[in-house]
């Protein structure tokens, strides 16, 4: 391992020294110090071990989030027996100073490294783009044989500016949308935000950033209520994470779907991704065996379920079998011990559509060809807890009931970001096949899409199978078929 990293450091340096220097040439006679700040295709800051050929070092760097901003100082030369210490000022110009950098004024390099890093954190939001910047300036180093900056007039790296531009929105969204629980007295969730910059207290206050409300599915519209608290826990300034604690204060029996959704309205933020999660407790059902894990193989990380819908084709306007959708299926991990955890950590009942490529999922239940103009990482591309079976009888191996497990899946606008939420459920019977030699099920969705056409239940139908062994197309449905919409 030591010998990767210094391999992968060595690399480094001589990106940078050879991608910087003039005509590519380096005195290997002369020895400095210098900055050797460089930065992606997306603006994005290089950090030790990361390396991008013909990336270019910059003397100034425009900062449009408050993320800390690490700043490489890199030497050609190091001491045999003690330390380098580098010496460097600041300078601000505007009125922005809260932030705050470290090491203060001296950075120290041990004996044998040839880099180390400057960072500057950024304690609040600034205002005025554009008019404040911090200059840090290399002054002096404990090594007399090391000079200061490229031996050149121009860029010599002896400096850099960091200018503080137009600070983008931050982001907020829930990390998942779909929460199971027991429904025991004193039972406790951690429910988290996550943002896609720093935030302080000062900056969201007391600000709530979830309402929540109990309702049920367009497939079963009771939903039992229980009493519960809901609260912000505290968290340390820099954050890009936050938590909700949920307490269960009453035993709740009966199945229930406690809807959480983000609020907005917080100047400079913004929601974007999954903005609606559920908290569910399950229906009690006695059953047996594990039927999920005949539809998902751990060992194989491209494991896929097969899917055609029932649609209006686009151009004859009648309804038939699409084409081919490949769905990489996944178990829904557990707690060990729980009663749905079959030995080996993953739901008994339970299945998973999740892509292999986060955030670009994969796509359940040919929902690309239902909704079009949506981004490819949209969450609901990524459904961790999909389908739950119910054998016939509570003990069938080879046929029963699957259904939809209710939720709100969340699409992404390809046009403007903009997030459309469709809440689903649905319910089908699955079933072994002797002549195709595969598990298969025929399914119908209910989808409400409300928020699209105002359209509060849709049934899109499907066919699905375990294994893609040649056979012919199921029999057209006795049924009428849904349209496909662009969002």
């Amino acid at each position: 391992m030591k010998a990767i990293k210094k391999t992968l450091f060595g690399l480094l340096v001589l990106i940078i020294i050879a991608g910087c220097s003039e005509k590519g040439l380096y005195d290997e006679n002369y020895n400095f110090v210098r900055f050797g700040l460089l930065v992606n295709a997306n603006n994005e800051i290089l950090v030790f071990p990361q390396v991008q050929q013909n990336a270019i070092e910059n003397e100034s760097y425009t900062a449009t989030t408050t993320k800390s901003i690490n700043i490489p100082v890199v030497m050609t030369t190091t001491l045999k027996d003690r330390p380098t210490d580098i010496f460097y000022s600041i300078t601000t110009e505007g009125t922005f100073t809260d932030y705050r950098i470290a090491p203060i004024q001296k950075l120290t390099i041990p004996s044998g490294k040839l880099i180390d890093t400057l960072r500057i954190a950024f304690n609040t939001r600034w205002t005025s783009p554009n008019s404040n910047k911090i200059k840090l300036t290399i002054t002096s180093t404990s090594n007399p044989e090391l000079k200061i900056g490229w031996d050149r007039t121009a860029q010599r790296m002896d400096n850099i500016t960091i200018i503080l531009g137009d600070l983008q929105k931050v982001n907020y969204n829930f990390t998942q949308n779909l929460y199971n629980i027991q429904g025991t007295l004193n039972e406790e969730l951690l429910i988290p935000i996550n943002f896609s910059q720093p935030i302080t207290n000062a900056t969201v206050g007391n600000f709530d950033f979830i309402n929540a409300q109990f309702v049920g599915s367009i497939c079963d519209a009771a939903s039992s209520a229980f009493s519960y608290s809901l609260e912000r826990q505290p968290f340390i300034d820099g954050a890009t994470q936050i938590f909700y604690k949920l307490k269960v204060l009453s035993t709740t029996p009966f199945a229930t779907n406690l809807q959480l959704t983000l609020n907005t309205g917080l100047t400079d933020f913004n929601v974007l991704g999954v903005n609606q999660t559920n908290i569910v407790k399950s229906e009690n059902i006695v059953r047996e065996g594990d039927p999920a894990a005949l539809w998902y193989n751990t060992a194989d990380l491209l494991n896929r379920t097969y899917c055609l819908v029932w649609y209006r084709d686009p151009v004859t306007l009648n309804c038939r079998w699409g084409t081919l959708t490949q769905m990489f299926t996944k178990p829904v991990a557990v707690p060990k011990g729980s009663s749905f955890d079959n030995g080996l950590g993953y739901h008994k009942y339970r299945i998973g559509f999740v892509g292999n490529s986060a955030p670009i999922g994969t796509n359940p239940f040919d929902f690309q060809r239902f909704y079009g103009g949506t981004s490819n990482s949209s969450p609901a591309f990524n459904i961790l807890q999909a389908l739950e079976f119910f054998p016939e009888n509570g003990t069938s191996t080879t046929r029963g009931i699957v259904k939809v497990v209710p939720q709100t899946l969340t699409f992404v606008k390809l046009s403007n970001s903009q997030n459309v939420n469709v809440p689903i459920c649905g319910s089908g019977r699955y079933y072994f096949n002797p002549t195709t030699n595969r598990f298969e099920m025929y399914l119908d969705i209910n989808c409400d899409e409300t928020a699209i056409n105002g359209n509060s239940n849709v049934v899109r139908s499907m066919y699905i199978y375990r294994n893609n062994a040649a056979a012919p197309l199921p029999a057209p449905l006795p049924i009428n078929c849904s349209n496909r919409l662009t969002l």
